[in-house]
């Protein structure tokens, strides 16, 4: 193969890949907003994105950053010794996954809304 088709090739993938991602959004909005899919199972992506400008623009996440941080750095030195990666990266999901946080990040957001 030449160096034009490789590159071709490449641009063709990339073209493939983007379509992809924009037809996976675009579905989702119109889903959302048309085709009466309930926002509780599948949050408009508008809102979504409004949402997550506010959570890193506040800082809100830094505290569940560094739990995840933390808890993850200790599992994969662990991993590193002995062990299942897959195994211990769910472990390390579960265990940085803090309930409490989670809930109270729940409800002021509800508070927020309503």
């Amino acid at each position: 193969m030449s160096a034009r088709q490789d590159r071709r090739d490449k641009i063709a993938s990339r073209a493939v890949q983007i379509g992809f991602v924009v037809a996976l959004i675009g579905l989702w909005y119109f889903g959302t907003a048309y085709w009466g899919i309930s926002r509780i199972l599948l949050p408009n992506p508008v809102n979504v994105w409004h949402e997550l400008k506010d959570v890193i623009g506040s800082g809100e996440f830094l505290p569940d950053l560094r739990k995840i941080h933390s808890a993850g750095k200790h599992l994969l030195e662990l991993a590193g010794r002995q062990g299942d990666p897959a195994v211990l990266a769910a472990i390390a999901q579960v265990v940085s996954t803090d309930r409490c946080s989670t809930q109270t990040w729940w409800k002021k957001r509800r508070q927020q809304a309503g």
